[in-house]
């Protein structure tokens, strides 16, 4: 692979990757977040905050291609990557009810292509004007509990439009200081 295009996968990633094809991606392997959202939210600001991690983070627009047999991660371009987000419409609904019930089920057990990506899934279900339901889907190749505290606590940094330090680091060069010392 040509340098700068793709990355060296982690020891982690390498398991993870190798169990999914062993078993031909039919079993999902995610850490899955639900949150039950009471009280008024600026949707706008929901999306924005999410694009803005999207942005930051190379490893949600990562997915994993394989040259001779090897998996590389290969992360797309900020401005070439377009993740879309929408309010979904569950008005009505209780969490109980079963049509959101299979929803979430659905999210919890999503099936990614590591080749194609995206890798994560995101929504923003409304049951009324004032409660949501938001998900969170990572495949566990690109994220891990801390990370998904990190994108958390960014989230909400971000909705109430605090700025951010630059990112010193990505997982790609983890990856890269790992290998080195492997």
């Amino acid at each position: 692979p040509e340098s700068g295009l793709y990355y060296p996968v982690s020891n982690a990633q390498a398991r993870l990757w190798s169990v999914h094809y062993l078993d031909g991606g039919k079993t999902p392997n995610n850490i899955a977040n639900l949150y039950h959202i009471k009280g008024g939210l600026q949707i706008d600001r929901v999306f924005e905050a999410i694009q803005q991690i999207i942005t930051r983070h190379d490893s949600l627009r990562t997915r994993f291609i394989v040259n001779k047999g090897v998996p590389y991660q290969s992360v797309i371009g900020h401005q070439d990557f377009h993740y879309p987000l929408a309010l979904e419409d569950f008005s009505g609904l209780q969490l109980s009810d079963q049509k959101l019930q299979d929803t979430l089920k659905f999210e919890q057990n999503r099936l990614f292509n590591l080749e194609e990506g995206p890798l994560f899934s995101i929504r923003l279900l409304a049951l009324s004007p004032t409660e949501y339901v938001f998900t969170c889907v990572l495949h566990h190749i690109i994220g891990d509990y801390w990370s998904v505290l990190q994108i958390l606590e960014e989230f909400n940094q971000l909705y109430q439009s605090r700025p951010l330090p630059n990112l010193k680091q990505q997982y790609t060069d983890y990856t890269h200081w790992s290998n080195a010392y492997a």
